[in-house]
């Protein structure tokens, strides 16, 4: 039987120099128009107070038929002097100009649950369960047309994989993962913003032959702000030769449905961006 129980608490403090490109960054309007960041050459260096945690448990017996794993994590972060946003917005043109500041009263809050167990099924076979669930929280003062604002950025990702083996024959997965990030600004006539992405994840591998496999991968994304949706399916087969096995063929066929789109979404302190991408993953 193995058991595996770790606990661990820190307290540190670092101190941190600007970097060149939050005091001289080189202002590229070509490649990104919409963002400027102007930066600041008066920038002082910051301090980050930081407590943080970490629990992990496992428990592998070889004489039951189940096994399970635990984590837990967390930390807290305390920031002098941060490097704050300073920003203007041009309504008719959409672009933001950025000019950084040092302020007190930046937070960050992280914290992770992880939770596995595996099933020793009959003939060989296995099924496992894992659940992951990630919440983060920034809280932070800045200006915005030149109003003082605190702005809170939550994000929370949720996330169940269903793994089992088919003996000799092949492997099956799936998962269903949740992201949802908001964006607020507590400034009188400041817009908040939500936004969820739901992703859907499926792989099948199979062996009909000894040296022969063939997988098939599909990732299917909604977004519910921009009411998208996004299907990347990819087909795999792959032969090993020679009496070592090292020499492989290898098929591919990406984006079977020719989508060509990807969906990200991200809360940051000032805003929520929804990012549609063409290009494969």
């Amino acid at each position: 039987a193995t058991f595996c129980s770790f606990k661990s608490f820190s307290a540190n403090s670092s101190p941190s120099i600007p970097t060149i490109d939050q005091i001289r960054p080189i202002v590229d309007t070509s490649a990104n128009v919409y963002n400027i960041n102007l930066g600041n050459p008066n920038l002082k260096p910051y301090v980050t107070n930081a407590l943080s945690f970490n629990f992990n448990y496992r428990r592998e017996e070889p004489s039951k038929k189940t096994d399970y794993n635990v984590n837990l994590s967390g930390s807290v972060s305390d920031i002098n002097d941060a490097i704050v946003d300073s920003s203007i917005f041009e309504q008719e043109s959409g672009r933001r100009t950025v000019y950084l500041i040092n302020m007190d009263g930046r937070r960050v809050y992280n914290a992770n649950f992880r939770l596995g167990t595996s099933f020793k099924l009959k003939n060989n076979k296995v099924l496992q369960f894992n659940y992951a669930l990630s919440y983060s929280n920034t809280t932070s003062p800045n200006f915005i047309d030149s109003l003082y604002s605190i702005a809170r950025a939550n994000n929370i990702n949720n996330n169940l994989n269903v793994f089992y083996t088919l003996g000799d024959i092949g492997t099956i997965q799936v998962s269903q993962g949740i992201q949802s990030g908001v964006s607020t600004q507590t400034g009188r006539n400041l817009q908040s913003f939500r936004a969820v992405n739901y992703i859907t994840q499926g792989n099948l591998n199979i062996n009909p032959l000894k040296n022969l496999t063939i997988s098939n991968t599909v990732n299917y994304v909604t977004n519910n702000t921009t009411g998208q949706a996004s299907t990347l399916w990819n087909a795999f087969a792959s032969y090993r030769f020679l009496e070592s096995k090292q020499a492989e063929v290898k098929l591919s066929a990406m984006d079977i449905l020719k989508q060509n789109r990807n969906i990200e979404t991200n809360a940051s302190i000032n805003n929520l961006s929804t990012t549609v991408t063409n290009g494969l993953q």
